[in-house]
């Protein structure tokens, strides 16, 4: 039998504990923001409101994503090349 096997004497590990827990206090928060969100009463109203704010979000960086690469322009680096280089495979 491998020594690796036998856990009786082995140490414990450290971080064992604080893994577990990481682990356990995951879990709990995703149970939790489930549950949140899908609470019969009022959950529908939560949804509506976080797609509402998260839609403004994804506008506001869309405006700044276009406004930024307006001024820059799609330009090429000088040393890139006008074509992709052909397919080696395909070549027979």
């Amino acid at each position: 039998m491998s020594w690796r096997l036998n856990t009786r004497n082995a140490p414990r590990h450290p971080r064992a504990g604080a893994r577990w827990w990481l682990g356990a206090t995951l879990v709990a928060a995703g149970a939790l923001v489930g549950a949140y969100l899908l609470d019969p009463a009022r959950g529908r109203a939560r949804r509506v409101r976080m797609a509402e704010s998260t839609a403004r979000l994804m506008g506001r960086t869309r405006a700044r994503i276009s406004r930024v690469n307006q001024g820059e322009g799609s330009q090429q680096p000088a040393d890139w090349p006008e074509e992709a280089p052909p397919d080696v495979d395909s070549e027979s």
